[in-house]
């Protein structure tokens, strides 16, 4: 049973929530203040993190960086902030989705499920390594673990970058427009979400070292190809 802590100062809205969770077979637990969260996890970490933005004794994304510079289970922030500079601001900290209220729990919950299962569930049916140079950079991606390392190293994508990723590798040289990605990688279709598509690429690219720009391209005027 996946463990999932959700963080919201409002009592009935987060009681709700971990009720749902509950009956849809998680393990869910509460935290009203930033707090009560962080002695939690200074003894335990969840699977997964739902997280508010607004709290009395600090806010989300300070939450979020922290976390971010320690742990690496799925963030995702369940809040009633709804501009888009925060959407930008989460992703650009780690967040792996970004959720406005209200929402649907049934369309939360199958947003979990499929994080769920790229994190921990889902491998490919082929196996190996592929890889790629550019200069004396190596990136290579192992097929059954599904791990992406530069230069013989990790790297530690969110799920979102690692969506992008996974689309970039199994597509060559193949441009996407910032609509392609959102939508084949997270079933969004509104333009108030490419901004966002960025934001994650400017996060891979920086993951990605010095030649970051070169392994994920910018064609102007339509959208990004990986150029390994």
């Amino acid at each position: 049973m996946k463990s999932i802590f959700v963080a919201d100062p409002d009592t009935e809205q987060r009681d709700n929530l971990i009720r749902y969770l509950v009956l849809n077979e998680f393990d869910a637990k509460g935290f009203g203040t930033v707090s009560e969260l962080n002695d939690q996890l200074a003894h335990s970490t969840p699977d997964m993190l739902l997280l508010e933005v607004d709290f009395l004794d600090g806010d989300g994304f300070t939450v979020l960086k922290k976390v971010r510079s320690r742990y690496t289970f799925p963030c995702l922030f369940v809040t009633s902030r709804t501009s888009e500079s925060d959407r930008i601001l989460a992703f650009e900290l780690g967040a792996d989705d970004y959720i406005m209220k209200p929402c649907s729990l049934k369309e939360l919950v199958l947003r979990i499920r499929t994080i769920f299962r790229h994190v921990y569930h889902e491998s490919s049916h082929d196996s190996g390594i592929k890889s790629w140079s550019i200069a004396t950079d190596v990136l290579s991606y192992d097929e059954s673990s599904r791990y992406f390392y530069l230069n013989g190293n990790p790297i530690s994508f969110t799920v979102s970058e690692h969506k992008l990723m996974d689309l970039f590798v199994k597509n060559p040289g193949v441009l996407f427009s910032r609509t392609d990605l959102l939508v084949r990688c997270f079933g969004y279709e509104s333009e108030s979400y490419e901004r966002i598509i960025d934001t994650h690429i400017k996060n891979i690219r920086n993951k990605l070292g010095p030649f970051g720009s070169e392994w994920i391209e910018t064609v102007r005027g339509y959208g990004y190809r990986f150029g390994g």
